[in-house]
């Protein structure tokens, strides 16, 4: 059975983020996540909000294995941010 660390990096490597990236991202040390990874430590529950929120994965595959990785994809996540920023951009100039 795959261990957290293992499913963490599976979701590190599908963002195309370095270890430091993305422990950065999570709040904690390249060192301290590296440890995750490798099973020595686990993320806490604040660090696992952090996780879903930033990057809508889904807790459920990280704690237990079940469940797609993300809730949504991460590509249509940012399409949409696009998406969304250029529409207010033109409602901002009068255009839309």
């Amino acid at each position: 059975m795959q261990r957290q660390g293992e499913r963490l990096k599976q979701i590190r490597q599908e963002l195309a983020l370095t270890q430091e990236e993305f422990g950065t991202s999570l709040g904690i040390s390249k060192q301290f996540y590296s440890n995750i990874e490798t099973g020595k430590s686990l993320l806490n529950n604040e660090k696992l909000e952090i996780l879903h929120r930033k990057y809508n994965v889904n807790l459920n595959y990280i704690i237990g294995g079940t469940g797609e990785h993300f809730l949504t994809s991460p590509k249509k996540k940012t399409g949409e941010l696009i998406l969304n920023s250029i529409e207010e951009i033109l409602k901002n100039n009068g255009l839309l």
